[in-house]
């Protein structure tokens, strides 16, 4: 239990890993459920899936790059050419057989990839600029190739493998038996690596905690295999799993063996790590960056198969630029580092699955193409405020994880519409009436406004204040004490604002929490981390007031 206690610990210090994420799906999941009945049905689940395909293998190909601190502005129109090399050549004036078709398809890709990555490394041009301009060009090849041969500028499937990628499905029989099987490697490997590394007395995770991933794995599968299996048709009987599902995972696994158990995999995060090093090393740089290149290319056309599929063909309005975006948002949401040396291949599963949530749900709910924008460009800057904040904070070697984390998570608090500066104002008035700060003229101003709100200022200070006299560290004014006991008349709103400030200054050397105070704090930090959130402006504010201070956020 002592061990499972420092994962927890760890967990609400932000060692979170995909947590966060996962939960943000969860939120937007609900958030859709609520607005439509319709989304949790096993039919749109299917199509969010099989609409999330192409973001997920988009983000693979673009992690290769990314590992590396490059990156390829091509990819989304890199993906067009190979999708319609694919669909002209099984089309019905060619008519190759798929065998042939597909495979010169995705060679044709990774020809690009490598010469785009050739460009970059003998010319020693930044990637961006090469990719640029390949995007441009690339562009005008998929139309020239979809317009020379189809007059209307679309090209349609007419059956066979390439049709039935996205839009035939496993039977019954095999959609358990993959699932099953899928989910019992993982578990196995999950096991193995942690007995592994306690028969060689490495640091691991506690037996209950692999138990619990293992379970995790087995039951995700379940409930996919039987999501899949539910009847989605309304007059013939639809069910099983799209065979865009496994191909996504034979993608993900096979990339992710090469990342994670090969030297080409090593060489590639020791190069994104830091270049210099690596060179000096012996490790031939420019080899595995045109690699990098190539199996951008590679993952490219195979997404461009998947994409094509779930169209049903290829048109001349392709969005290619589009696409690019999702493949870098893909990579980044899920936690791959803009900055090379940090990301995994199940990164761009994670973020494509944000992204698919989004553009699925925001057209359930009938929103608008620039509300869907809107959203994934705002996920995107928080994940790369992130990303960047934790590597500067990583870099300098002066914080704590924990700080890292909560300076970040301010940072994004801001950009969601300033909540972060909003919340940390009442703190800072509490703080200037003990004495103990002086508020900037703009956050005197912000606060007259926010009191002009229904007094949201003034009722935000009360619980700050309640928190501070219980370390004694200010005195409330009786109308500060009465507003205090109304609010905890409602439903103990005064008492749960006060936990995370009291967290605050438990942290900072400030105070101590009484035993119900930390139990009430676990609570919150349990419903969707709000009692974590509204520790975030109270450790800003007392940053304020102790700039120099190593436990607090700066």
């Amino acid at each position: 239990m002592g061990e499972l206690r420092k994962r927890l610990k760890a967990i609400r210090q932000g060692d979170s890993g995909m947590v966060p994420i996962l939960i943000g799906i969860i939120i937007l999941g609900a958030y859709f459920q609520y607005r439509s009945s319709a989304f949790l049905s096993s039919g749109n689940l299917t199509n969010l899936f099989i609409q999330s395909t192409p973001f997920m293998l988009l983000g693979m190909a673009e992690i290769w790059l990314l590992l590396l601190g490059d990156i390829d502005l091509a990819v989304g129109w890199i993906t067009a050419v190979g999708a319609a090399i694919a669909v002209i050549l099984v089309d019905l004036q060619y008519h190759w057989p798929w065998f042939f078709a597909l495979p010169l398809a995705i060679l044709a890709t990774t020809a690009i990839g490598a010469i785009q990555g050739m460009i970059t490394i003998f010319f020693k041009v930044p990637s961006f600029i090469v990719t640029l301009a390949g995007s441009l060009i690339f562009e005008g090849v998929a139309i020239y190739l979809i317009d020379a041969n189809n007059a209307g500028g679309s090209i349609p499937i007419h059956g066979g493998i390439l049709h039935d990628i996205a839009n035939v499905n496993m039977s019954p029989l095999f959609t358990w038996i993959f699932s099953l099987a899928v989910a019992g490697a993982m578990a196995f490997l999950v096991l193995n690596k942690d007995r592994n590394r306690r028969a060689s007395g490495l640091d691991s995770v506690p037996l209950l905690e692999t138990l619990l991933k293992m379970g995790a794995l087995v039951g995700a599968a379940i409930v996919l295999a039987l999501i899949f299996n539910a009847n989605r048709g309304s007059f013939i009987v639809i069910e099983g799993m799209p065979y865009a599902v496994p191909v996504v995972a034979v993608v993900l696994a096979s990339f992710s063996f090469i990342l994670t158990k090969t030297k080409i995999g090593r060489y590639l995060y020791a190069i994104g790590g830091n270049v210099e090093a690596a060179r000096r090393a012996g490790i031939a740089v420019n080899r595995y960056r045109l690699l990098a290149f190539a199996m951008t290319g590679l993952t490219a056309g195979v997404a461009g198969l998947v994409y094509a599929s779930t169209l049903g063909g290829i048109s001349d309005g392709i969005p290619g630029g589009t696409l690019v975006l999702y493949s870098v948002a893909a990579a980044v949401i899920g936690g791959t580092s803009l900055y090379g040396g940090r990301g995994k291949m199940i990164d761009a599963l994670v973020g494509g699955l944000v992204i698919g949530v989004i553009y699925n749900g925001m057209a359930l709910i009938q929103l608008t193409a620039s509300v869907e924008f809107i959203a994934t460009g705002f996920v995107l800057l928080a994940a790369i405020a992130i990303d960047s904040i934790a590597r500067r904070g990583a870099s300098s070697g002066t914080e704590s994880n924990s700080a890292n984390v909560e300076r970040s998570l301010y940072t994004v608090l801001n950009i969601l519409l300033g909540v972060g500066y909003l919340s940390k104002v009442p703190v800072k008035k509490a703080l200037a009436d003990a004495g103990l700060a002086t508020m900037t003229s703009a956050e005197s101003l912000w606060y007259v406004a926010l009191n002009v709100l229904l007094g949201h200022g003034y009722l935000h200070k009360v619980p700050v204040k309640k928190a501070l006299s219980d370390s004694g560290l200010a005195t409330m004014t009786s109308a500060e004490s009465t507003w205090y006991t109304v609010l905890w008349i409602f439903l103990g709103a005064g008492y749960l604002a006060k936990v995370p400030v009291k967290k605050a200054l438990h942290e900072t050397g400030h105070g101590e929490m009484t035993s119900a105070e930390k139990f009430w704090y676990f609570i919150l930090c349990l419903l969707i981390g709000a009692g974590y959130f509204a520790k975030i402006p109270v450790k800003r504010a007392l940053n304020d007031m102790t700039q120099n201070s190593p436990s607090v956020i700066d």
